[in-house]
C-alpha cells in the first residue's frame, strides 16, 4: 500500500494545477446546455497549457501528434454511441483505452522517427499534416443541427471520477511525455455530457485542430527563435489562438458581433 501510494508525494505544483483546471472545466462543461458553447468550453486549451507546464518540456512534434488523441477520441466515442448504438459509459472507456493505447506508440514512434529525421523537419510536416487533417474533415462533417442539453447529476459523483482519471494520467505523464497534452482529459466527462450532440463535439474539435497547432506552432517559434521560457511561449501561443477559437465557433462569434453592434447603437442613440 505504501508503494503504491509513494508516486502521490512526487507530484509538483503544476500536477496539481493540472487536477484542479481539468476537474472545473470539466464542471462549467457539464452545466452548459448549447452544444456549440460545449464545444467550446470544451477546447478550451487550459488542460493543454497545464499538462506543459507539468511535463516541463519545450512544444515539439509530441504537441503536435498529440492532437491525433483528442480528435480520435471524439470521433471513435461518436461512431460508437452513435453509429453503433454502443452505451455511452462503454464507448467513453474504450475511446480512453484506444487513446491511451496510441498515445504510448505514437510516444515510441516518434522516437524512432526522430533518430533518423531532423525534429525541426518532423514538427513542421507534422503541423502541416494536422492543418491538413483539420480541413479535410470540416469539408466532411456539415454542420448538425443537435439538441440543447445540461445535466442533473450532482458534482459530488462527477468531480471525483474526473479527479481520479487525471491523477491517473498524472502519474502516467513520464511515459506518455508530449502526449498527455492534448491527451481528452475534460472528454471523460464532456462525451458524457455532449452525448446528444457528439457530431457537433466531434465537427467543432476537427474545426478547431488547426488552431490547436498554430497555438503549438506559435510556442515552438517563441521558444526556438526567440528563447523564451515554456511559460511566456504558452503565452503567446494563447494571443494567437484565442482569435482563431472565437472565429471557428459561429455561436460565440457571433455573440460577439451582436455585443459590438449593440454598444455601437447605444453609443448613438446617446450621442443624439
Amino acid at each position: 500500500m505504501i508503494f503504491n501510494l509513494l508516486p502521490l508525494y512526487s507530484l509538483t505544483a503544476w500536477d496539481y494545477t493540472l487536477l484542479a483546471v481539468v476537474t472545473v472545466q470539466s464542471a462549467v462543461h457539464a452545466y452548459i446546455p448549447d452544444p456549440q458553447y460545449k464545444a467550446f468550453v470544451y477546447l478550451l486549451p487550459v488542460p493543454f497549457t497545464a499538462a506543459a507546464l507539468a511535463v516541463g518540456q519545450p512544444i515539439d512534434a509530441a504537441n503536435i501528434w498529440s492532437l491525433l488523441l483528442m480528435l480520435g477520441y471524439t470521433h471513435i466515442v461518436r461512431l460508437l454511441h452513435v453509429n453503433l448504438r454502443l452505451n455511452i459509459f462503454a464507448a467513453i472507456s474504450c475511446g480512453l483505452c484506444c487513446c491511451a493505447f496510441l498515445g504510448f506508440s505514437l510516444a515510441r514512434l516518434l522516437e524512432s522517427v526522430q533518430s533518423y529525421y531532423a525534429p525541426a523537419l518532423i514538427f513542421w510536416s507534422s503541423g502541416v499534416v494536422i492543418l491538413v487533417l483539420g480541413l479535410l474533415i470540416q469539408h466532411l462533417m456539415p454542420p448538425c443541427e443537435e439538441p440543447a442539453h445540461r445535466t442533473l447529476a450532482p458534482l459530488w459523483i462527477k468531480l471525483p471520477t474526473i479527479a481520479a482519471v487525471i491523477l491517473f494520467l498524472i502519474l502516467i505523464k513520464k511515459e506518455l511525455g508530449g502526449f498527455i497534452t492534448a491527451f481528452p482529459m475534460v472528454g471523460v466527462v464532456a462525451a458524457y455530457e455532449a452525448r446528444r450532440s457528439l457530431w457537433t463535439m466531434s465537427r467543432q474539435a476537427s474545426m478547431l485542430l488547426p488552431a490547436l497547432a498554430v497555438m503549438m506552432i506559435a510556442a515552438h517559434l517563441a521558444q526556438s527563435a526567440l528563447g523564451w521560457s515554456l511559460p511566456l511561449a504558452l503565452a503567446a501561443g494563447w494571443v494567437v489562438y484565442l482569435p482563431l477559437v472565437i472565429a471557428c465557433t459561429p455561436v460565440v462569434r457571433d455573440r460577439i458581433i451582436n455585443c459590438q453592434k449593440r454598444t455601437t447603437d447605444d453609443a448613438l442613440v446617446s450621442a443624439d
